[in-house]
Order: C-alpha cells, then structure tokens, then sequence
C-alpha cells in the first residue's frame, strides 16, 4: 500500500505502468492520492484510513459507513507495487519508483528534495543536489583537530583550543614552562618548582614551594634524622 507518511498523488502513477488502471481503484476520493493504509467501505469504495474515519457516509455514493474493511490483496499489492513519478518531476528528477519505495526515494536519492545539512548547528536546507557542494565548505563542518585527531567544527577550533588536551599551555604557578594540557597536573605533581609542596620527611608539616624543599632538607638535616628515629619506633614501623 501507500506509505503511510508519505502522499501519492494519483497524477502521479505513471500512465505506462501495466497496473496503473487497476490503480485507479485505490485513489481515495478525499485527498486525491493513493489510499494510505487503505480501507474499504460495506459499499465498496475504497479510501484512505485517516480521510474515511472522519466520514460517516461514503463520499462516493453517499451510503451509510457501518463496515471498513481491509481491501482485498490484490488492490493491497497494486498500491504497493504500482510504478509512480516523483512528486519533483517538474523540477528535474525523472525517477519512477514502486508506490512503497516512495518514501526511501525521498529521503536518501532524490537530487531535488529538500534536505538539511549534516552538520550540527547549520540548520541550512537546500536541495540534496547542492547540499554535497555546501557541506565541503559549511562553516559547521567538522575536520580532526590537528593536535589531538578528535572531530571539532571548522569554526569551533578556538573555542577547541581552550579545552584540547594535547595543546601546549603555561604551567598555572607560572614556572615558565609550557607543557601540554592533559599533562599539568603530572607536572604540578612532580616537577613544578613553584608548587607548594610537604616535606616527605614523617612528622615534619614544613609546607614550601618545590624549588625551596631542597634548602629546607639542608637545614633541618639534624631535626629530620630525629624525627625518622621517632618514627621507626613507633609500632608497626
């Protein structure tokens, strides 16, 4: 049968299909198409499920509506299988498809339909035939970040650059190293020599930038050797 979200006209069944007359019999009268999920009336018209239950008599005939029915197989296959135009003919597209192919048709070859670009934030639409050209020069398209290979739009990149892990920042305690941002808190951990640090030695809660620990551990030589005795004593040490 017809696709159920896409409209046939009956103009466009294609004169030289060998079903197109047995076709004509599934043309609902209330819209002018292809009957979508058809139905048939006790008085044998058939129509389109949406169009008819809004009716309580036939709009053909006028007879009472009290029975809607499944058309018979035949004229199930003929809606389904009948070859149709595209509704984009008089713009270009010759195609002819199977009634229930329409739809596909639409949606992923046809060169005249309406489509919107892929990328994220464009919202441009155009024809699918000038959409390729677009989309290789749209401004939301997306390319790999030089640095760290991961996809970023083409005009995202400095906004990319702020959180990118592999691009290279200045050390945040100003040591004037400049390493890679994934990589700060390892360099603030290890190396930095402007990072406050605790003295390793137990016991003592000395706290001083990394580049003053060492003078530190000069210093205080004496009072550490005590406080690693006090701490070898203590039990389970």
């Amino acid at each position: 049968m017809a696709s159920g979200r896409v409209s046939i006209p009956a103009s466009l069944i294609d004169p030289k299909c060998t079903l197109a007359k047995l076709a004509a019999d599934g043309v609902c009268s209330v819209c002018l198409n292809l009957a979508r999920e058809p139905r048939e009336t006790n008085c044998e018209h058939v129509f389109c499920r949406p169009c008819i239950s809004r009716c309580s008599h036939c709009p053909n005939c006028r007879t009472y509506v009290t029975e809607l029915k499944h058309p018979n197989r035949t004229l199930r296959g003929v809606l389904e299988t009948v070859t149709v135009k595209c509704k984009h003919r008089e713009e270009g597209c010759k195609e002819r498809v199977a009634a229930k192919d329409m739809e596909k048709h639409l949606q992923n070859d046809c060169l005249m339909e309406e489509t919107v670009c892929r990328f994220q934030g464009c919202g441009v639409q155009m024809k699918r035939g000038k959409l390729a050209s677009h989309e290789r020069n749209c401004l939301h398209r997306t390319l790999p970040c030089e640095r760290c290979n991961l996809p970023i739009a083409f005009n995202g990149k400095r906004q990319h650059n702020m959180v990118c892990p592999k691009m290279p920042v200045k050390c945040p305690k100003k040591c004037n190293a400049e390493i890679l941002r994934s990589r700060v808190q390892e360099h603030l951990d290890t190396q930095c020599p402007e990072e406050t640090v605790k003295c390793f030695v137990p016991g003592c809660d000395v706290e001083l930038k990394r580049k003053l620990m060492g003078a530190h551990q000069e210093r205080r030589v004496e009072e550490h050797r005590r406080l690693f005795a006090r701490y070898q004593q203590e039990p389970g040490k």
